[in-house]
């Protein structure tokens, strides 16, 4: 009998998760539900992941496809893609992005290559965030404008806010990061996603009182601050949002556990921030930002001669 159950383990079928048609912010919930509860059984049975319902793919998709590929390999469960050997459009977006190299060492098509308008695939340890904003993120993000390096300073602040959070509320300290130009838009969509803790767990150790979309807008007010340093004290992501926001039109998107918060910019010029509860449950916080290049405002205005 022990022998025909241990028979049973090893032999067990893989689970199969097919992937949303669209996978974006708005339609990963159920696609985290599905895996959460799989591996909530104990069981951790093999996965196969089934890329051939894909038809598109953002760069919040990519972030949340990865760290969920991250997070069950650290509860030992075994993940495979099956439906990738196709090349379609999405797996080919994949691909040149580093995806199926990064994750199971080998790439789909024969040569692929990161397009100029993709910042490619990056898990960033907080200790080398600087590195990655310094060498990769923001000379990416200046060609992507049409500026310099030293016109970003706010912007780098604002990324660096963004790692912050990471290291202060997910207690991993590595966040999953990706970025997109969508020129016919004038878009660029930055998103970094961690699958730890999570703001709204953190908060509640200060104001238990609050539910998780109360908890992401508090953790966005300037001066608010879970740690005991004063890093970040009057800063965080206040600094983020009126930098994103207010200063260049943009809009900050937060997810984390069962909330969600939203940051536009109002016609009066004011920020208007929108708590409400989320359509399911985000094991962690996905940030994501949208830049509009032709509105963006650098640090450095253009100098103006008089002859």
């Amino acid at each position: 009998m022990a022998v025909r159950l241990l028979g049973d383990i090893f032999n067990r079928p893989d689970t199969v998760i097919p992937l949303p048609n669209r996978l974006t912010k708005e339609t990963m919930y159920p696609l985290l539900s599905n895996v959460l509860r799989q591996v909530s059984s104990g069981k951790n049975p093999p996965i196969q992941i089934d890329f051939s319902t894909l038809k598109f793919i953002d760069s919040a998709g990519v972030t949340v496809l990865s760290n969920l590929i991250s997070f069950l390999r650290r509860l030992d469960v075994k993940v495979n893609p099956k439906g990738h050997k196709g090349l379609t459009e999405p797996i080919k977006y994949l691909d040149d992005s580093g995806f199926f190299q990064s994750f199971y060492g080998y790439s789909i098509s024969e040569n692929p290559e990161v397009r100029p308008t993709t910042l490619p695939l990056q898990l960033v340890e907080y200790p080398r965030s600087y590195e990655y904003m310094g060498f990769k993120l923001v000379p990416w993000l200046a060609r992507a404008l049409k500026t310099e390096d030293r016109c970003l300073g706010a912007v780098q602040v604002c990324f660096q806010e963004i790692f912050n959070n990471i290291n202060d509320h997910s207690g991993v300290g590595i966040g999953c990061s990706f970025a997109q130009h969508y020129p016919k838009d004038d878009t660029i969509q930055f998103t970094v996603s961690d699958f730890g803790m999570g703001i709204p767990k953190r908060v509640r150790t200060l104001q238990p009182e609050l539910n998780d979309q109360q908890a992401i807008q508090k953790a966005t007010e300037q001066g608010f601050t879970t740690q005991t340093t004063i890093r970040n004290r009057g800063a965080g992501l206040d600094v983020l949002i009126k930098n994103v926001v207010n200063k260049n039109g943009g809009a900050v998107m937060i997810h984390s556990g069962r909330g969600i918060l939203s940051c536009v910019r109002t016609p009066d010029g004011t920020v208007k921030r929108s708590p409400r509860p989320a359509p399911g449950f985000y094991p962690g916080t996905l940030i994501q930002m949208a830049l509009h290049t032709d509105t963006f405002v650098s640090d450095i205005a253009d100098e103006e001669f008089e002859w």
